[in-house]
Parts: C-alpha cells; sequence; structure tokens
C-alpha cells in the first residue's frame, strides 16, 4: 500500500519482485514516467526554493495548502489539531531531508524501475484498488484514473478528500482497504 509517492514506490516494487505481492492498495499514487503539469512543475520549484533558502515554515504551508486544503478548497475540513499533526510531521520531514542533503555525500541516486512504470501498469496482476481524491490537485485525479485504467481489472473508487484521506476521513480509507484485502488478501 502506498499515497502519493508511496504509490510510486509500491508500484515499482509490484512491478520489480511480482512475487512479493498478494494486492496492491493505491492511494492518490505517484508514478514513474508521468509527466506532470506546469502547474506541479510549478509547486515542486516553489517548495524547492522555500528549502533552499531555510523557509521551512512557509514550505510547511505550501504543502498543507497543497496537499491537505486540495483544489478548490480554502482550507481541509479537518479538525486543528489534525492539521496540527500533519504540519509537525511535514515540518520533521524537511528538517531530515535539508540535514541529509547538507551532508557530503548527498543522498542518492535513486533507481526508479526502468522502463518506467507509466509504460508498464499492464504488467501488475495483482489485485489492485486505486483510491483517486475529488478534491486532490489535478495532475493526481489525472494519475488515480490512468492507474486504474492501466492495471487489468483494477478497482477505482474516488474519496471525498484531497491528498490525504488517512488524516481526512480515515474510517473511510480504513473501511475500503479492510474490505479489499479481506476480500483479495486472506
Amino acid at each position: 500500500m502506498g499515497n502519493s509517492f508511496g504509490g510510486r514506490i509500491a508500484i515499482d516494487v509490484t512491478l520489480t519482485h511480482p512475487d512479493l505481492v498478494r494486492a496492491l492498495v493505491l492511494v492518490a499514487p505517484g508514478l514513474g514516467g508521468f509527466e506532470g503539469s506546469p502547474e506541479l512543475d510549478a509547486f515542486d520549484e516553489e517548495e524547492d526554493a522555500l528549502l533552499d533558502a531555510g523557509r521551512i515554515e512557509e514550505a510547511v504551508e505550501l504543502n498543507l495548502r497543497t496537499w491537505l486544503d486540495g483544489d478548490g478548497r480554502r482550507s481541509a475540513p479537518v479538525p486543528p489539531e489534525v492539521r496540527e499533526h500533519v504540519a509537525a510531521m511535514q515540518r520533521n520531514s524537511f528538517e531530515v531531508i535539508v540535514a541529509a542533503y547538507e551532508r557530503t555525500p548527498e543522498p542518492g541516486p535513486v533507481a526508479w524501475a526502468d522502463p518506467p512504470a507509466a509504460t508498464r501498469l499492464g504488467e501488475i496482476s495483482a489485485p489492485t484498488l486505486v483510491a483517486g481524491c475529488a478534491h486532490d490537485q489535478p495532475d493526481f485525479r489525472r494519475l488515480a484514473e490512468l492507474v486504474a485504467a492501466g492495471i487489468r481489472g483494477a478497482e477505482h473508487v474516488t474519496l471525498a478528500t484531497a491528498h490525504l484521506p488517512s488524516v481526512e476521513q480515515p474510517e473511510e480509507l480504513n473501511r475500503l482497504l479492510l474490505g479489499f484485502l479481506a476480500a483479495h488478501a486472506a
């Protein structure tokens, strides 16, 4: 199972080691070989610029607006303590990443599936559930549809959340997940 970047990793693991995967759950997944929109590229550039300038709090807020508030909403309908929790996790992640890149040698390189996963979805035979998110960024709404269409027999659902359904609607996500796993991974 993977959400977002974790979904990209789960897809690559499934392609590289299909014998290790009995069922696959992808929530707002990323996908190797997918060309993002100029808007997603602009987000990445803004995040990188903020982090390079040491403006971690602004980078955290950018991520909250983009991934928790989502597309077409002023703020996510989550309690303030959940927003604070996600901010703390994102802040910690940035602090770890920045510290890692200040060391020599820097982390990496990363080895992704080759050829890229976007060209190989049809190779996945594990039962797959793809959960898209109605208020996610447009690229990720398209990705959920593309991944679900590319994997033979994949189930596709759309949750009424932004990019992080595990914090917005954890009970609904758990219900879907447990039902799917009970049916396909027992």
